[in-house]
C-alpha cells in the first residue's frame, strides 16, 4: 500500500521551466514534465554535433556511460529560439510509455530499456504540485502541434505538455 501512496504522490509532482523563446503576446511559454519522466538534472554536458541530424537535434551527449541525443524542445515544436545569457542546464527525460512498461512488469521505473533523451532547459526549473489552475488553449502559434499533448493558459503564461513518445519515435 505504501508503494501506491508514493506512486500517487510522484504523479502529482511536475517540473516547470520557461521555454527559451520570445513571448507570445505578453505571455511566457513554459514546459511541464511529470517528475516521473525526469531521471536527472545535469549542470553541464559536452555535446558532440551530429551531421545530417534533424534540426531539433543539437547533438549527442554522454551520461553515465551512455550516448544520448540532445534535443531542443523549442526547435522540435518549430518555435523561434531566443538565446539565453545564462548557461543552460540539461534534463534527462525518459519515455512515459517505457515507464508504464517498467511499472507493469514490477521493475523500478526506468529499468526496462527506457528510451531517453537529454533536453536543454532554462536554469529556472521549479517543482510544482498538480492541479495547477489553467485552461486549455488551441495554441496556433505552435507550428508542429503533432509533438504537443496539451497547451494550457495559466497565470504566468502558457504551459506546454510535449508528447515525448512521439518526439522519441
Amino acid at each position: 500500500m505504501s508503494g501506491n501512496i508514493s506512486s500517487n504522490v510522484g504523479e502529482r509532482k511536475v517540473l516547470i521551466f520557461p521555454a527559451m523563446t520570445p513571448t507570445v503576446g505578453n505571455n511566457q511559454i513554459y514546459f511541464l514534465f511529470s517528475i516521473r519522466q525526469v531521471e536527472d538534472i545535469i549542470q553541464e554536458i559536452n555535446i558532440c554535433p551530429v551531421p545530417f541530424a534533424p534540426s531539433y537535434t543539437e547533438g549527442l551527449g554522454w551520461w553515465r556511460e551512455q550516448t544520448l541525443p540532445v534535443i531542443s524542445l523549442e526547435a522540435c515544436l518549430g518555435l523561434e529560439i531566443k538565446s539565453s545569457r545564462k548557461d543552460p542546464r540539461f534534463m534527462l527525460i525518459r519515455s512515459a510509455a517505457q515507464l508504464q512498461i517498467g511499472l507493469e512488469s514490477g521493475q523500478p521505473a526506468g529499468s526496462v530499456g527506457a528510451m531517453r533523451s537529454i533536453i536543454k532547459v532554462h536554469r529556472s526549473i521549479r517543482l510544482s504540485t498538480l492541479p495547477i489552475k489553467c485552461a486549455p488553449v488551441e495554441a496556433p502559434w505552435i507550428p508542429n502541434r503533432e509533438f504537443v499533448r496539451g497547451a494550457y493558459e495559466w497565470d504566468e503564461g502558457f504551459l506546454i505538455v510535449t508528447d515525448i513518445n512521439t518526439i522519441f519515435n
